[in-house]
């Protein structure tokens, strides 16, 4: 059986640029997904993935969100669900 590995938490500064394209898939449900090797489906906004970007998974079993930039994937924040809702609500967008 495999060991399931908690992920390691950090503080992770997500730039404008990166931020701004994700909100604005998630609002228009314009997201792609990959699984990763431990069978973890990441979204990420659709035409992003060369670019830098906020990817985000659910926690297997649990009301909580991981969230990861693309450029440093080792590195995973875990957000309760209602944080993650509060947090979306919170960024808006350029006009």
């Amino acid at each position: 059986m495999t060991e399931h590995r908690e992920p390691e938490l950090a503080t992770v500064r997500i730039p404008k640029e990166a931020l701004e394209p994700f909100v604005a898939a998630l609002q228009v449900g314009m997201a792609a997904m990959v699984e990763d090797s431990g069978g973890i489906e990441w979204y990420y906004p659709m035409g992003q993935w060369n670019e830098e970007h906020v990817e985000f998974a659910l926690v297997p079993g649990k009301d909580e969100v991981m969230v990861r930039l693309s450029s440093d994937r080792r590195h995973i924040i875990v957000l309760p669900m209602s944080t993650w809702h509060d947090l979306l609500g919170q960024v808006a967008l350029p006009d």
